[in-house]
This record gives C-alpha cells, structure tokens and sequence, in this order.
C-alpha cells in the first residue's frame, strides 16, 4: 500500500489501455476480482502496520506498531483458513464490547478509540488471545 500511495495510484489517476480509460485502481480491482488469486487463497491472514513519525523532546523518531497472529495454515487449532482473518476483526470488537460493558470506558459520545480505551489493556487482551503486538521506535536524527 504504501508504494502505491507513494506512486499516486491510490487516488485513482485515469489512464488510457487500448483506447479505453479508467482509473487504475479500478483496474487493479477488477483483476484481483477476477483473478483466480483473487477469489480463493490457501493462507490467510490479516496485517496491522502503523507507523508515526515525528518529534520528542527534539528529536525525530519513528514509533512502529505491527502486529502478528497464529498462522492460517492448520497449524494452529481455530486459527485454520479465513478464521485467521475473522478473529483478527471480531477479537478487538469483543474486547471493546466487553470494555463498555464493564464499564471500563471513562468517554461519552463518538470519540478516538484512545480517548476510549487504555491501549496496555487492550494490547494485554489481545495477547492472551494469541494476537501480538510489536512496537518499535528508532531515532531518525542524522549523526553527524
């Protein structure tokens, strides 16, 4: 995703392929729509990766969160096939739910799920359903 943001395709540029024009990532859509690929796979899985950069305490620094799940390949008992994919979304919904109901949430109203939720508790919830959490922070300031 990020070369394709980066080379401006996300936004859906039209180009012209044998006379006919269309936005790319329609086209990029309708073949993996129509790929075999695209309709069935053997592995599952589902992928986090945020990565924020900016300054603290005046340096520039690169904070990463990944993420990583049992394998789908029938190694690993209720993660086999798309269940590793329905897990990774209905898991975090769970412990939301449960966090709500336990009246553990402190926010009114629409609000961003940190103003919600203690991310530590949400990440220790996670772990103990086999999804972990990997957090990097690396310096970006140049030595000299």
């Amino acid at each position: 995703m990020k070369a394709l943001y980066q080379y401006g395709i996300t936004s859906n540029p039209e180009i012209t392929v044998n006379g006919k024009k269309a936005g790319i990532m329609d086209c990029i859509s309708f073949y993996l729509q129509n790929s075999k690929a695209g309709q069935s796979t053997t592995l599952f899985g589902y992928a986090l990766h945020v990565e924020v950069i900016g300054c603290v305490s005046g340096k520039k620094i690169k904070h990463t969160l990944t993420h990583t799940h049992p394998s789908s390949d029938g190694s690993v008992s209720g993660w086999e096939g798309l269940r590793a994919y329905t897990r990774n979304v209905g898991i975090p919904m769970a412990i939301a739910v449960d966090q709500i109901a336990s009246g553990k949430v402190a926010a009114n109203g629409v609000v961003i799920p940190e103003y919600a939720f203690q991310p530590s508790i949400i990440f220790k919830e996670l772990k103990k359903r086999k999804i972990q959490i990997h957090e990097t922070i690396e310096s970006l300031d140049l030595v000299h």
